[in-house]
């Protein structure tokens, strides 16, 4: 089984602001996520989809912290995947156990992960192959793959009759022992503020 390997989550999203704020040379991530998210195009480009997918994480984060209950936090219609329609952003579960068994979702892949998947994780739904796993009554999963990279996600109609799709897990590349060198976990309930983007 694959071990967790942890380290200062703080310190880890510190790192990751500082990363981002040096190569924001056009000051795109200095406003509020709400705000990002409505001024891009989820049918624009794959790097306007990717800006609106972390727009979507910081988001659900805001709700979180705002005391939202995590089943209940879902950003709808973040961008449009050209085979599966909409993407839904949910906030999920974590998982249980040193392997986060059960869990989905974005909170499953940053306690998994951390924030440095996410990129990963977009790109792969963008670019990768689409192949589908099974289907179960109104749910299918299908996932996708790009190099060692795979993203699984699950179609599902809602109780509006409306077909959605959402995001469950994510497995990146393996290096050495199986734990890749960048993969550092997130301890969700040290999180304090969203990840991408902050009020100037």
């Amino acid at each position: 089984m694959r071990k967790q390997r942890y380290r200062d989550s703080a310190k880890s999203i510190r790192e990751h602001r500082a990363k981002l704020k040096r190569s924001d040379t056009e000051g795109f991530y200095r406003q509020e996520p709400e705000q990002a998210f409505d001024r891009t195009n989820p049918n624009g480009s794959s790097k306007e989809k990717i800006r609106r997918g972390q727009a979507a994480v910081d988001m659900s984060i805001k709700e979180i912290l705002a005391g939202a209950k995590p089943k209940d936090v879902v950003i709808k219609r973040v961008f449009r995947e050209r085979r599966l329609g909409w993407m839904d952003i949910m906030w999920g579960k974590s998982g249980e156990g040193p392997g986060l068994s059960g869990g989905e979702g974005i909170s499953h892949v940053l306690a998994k992960h951390g924030i440095g998947a996410l990129q990963d994780m977009f790109e792969t739904i963008l670019h990768g192959q689409l192949t589908k796993l099974h289907s179960a009554g109104k749910h299918t999963r299908w996932a996708y793959q790009k190099g060692k990279s795979r993203v699984i996600v699950r179609t599902e109609v809602d109780k509006l009759g409306e077909t959605r799709t959402v995001i469950t897990s994510y497995r990146r590349p393996f290096e050495g022992q199986g734990i890749p060198s960048s993969d550092f976990p997130i301890n969700l309930g040290e999180l304090r503020s969203p990840l991408f983007f902050s009020n100037p």
